[in-house]
């Protein structure tokens, strides 16, 4: 005869070790398995190229169509837009801006040392040396000495400092 089946089966378990098993079955079926063989000559062969390009050994393996391109690659220093200048006109101020309109209505902002009050010299002739940006259209002058009230209407000539042919 049979054995007997209990009427009630009560089995009690850790939950944490239920847990521990469905997470084992998710993460053993999640990932990314990858194999890589490399044989020794290969490895060293990989090395040596790309080392030789790294360093600059590969310049006389590469071809002079690639060699002229590789220079462009590199950012090129811009020049300095501040260039040594001398103008002369009339000194006019707006707000706390002083100008300088040159004899061909050119207005050109005065860039002045701190605290210099020229008021005294608006609606004057002066002649200001200094460098000169193009881009913005101003004259940085460096000390008082480098300004100069122009009287008289002889011409204005100033030595410069490069030989022009």
């Amino acid at each position: 005869m049979a054995a007997d089946q209990p009427l009630i089966d009560l089995k009690v378990q850790n939950p944490v070790t239920v847990l521990k098993k469905w997470w084992y079955g998710v993460m053993s079926r999640e990932g990314l398995d990858v194999h890589i063989r490399v044989h020794p000559v290969t490895a060293i062969a990989t090395l040596l190229m790309v080392g030789g390009i790294s360093f600059g050994a590969g310049r006389a393996f590469v071809p002079k169509s690639v060699q002229q391109i590789i220079p462009f690659l590199q950012p090129t220093p811009e020049p300095n837009p501040w260039v040594a200048a001398a103008y002369s006109g009339r000194l006019t101020i707006n707000g706390s801006t002083y100008y300088l309109v040159t004899s061909t209505s050119q207005a050109i902002t005065l860039e002045l040392p701190e605290k210099l009050d020229l008021s005294a010299y608006v609606n004057k002739r002066l002649l200001a040396i200094g460098t000169f940006n193009s881009a913005i259209m101003t004259l940085r002058v460096t000390s008082v000495s480098d300004l100069q009230v122009v009287t008289g209407l002889q011409p204005l000539h100033v030595a410069s400092a490069s030989a022009t042919p």
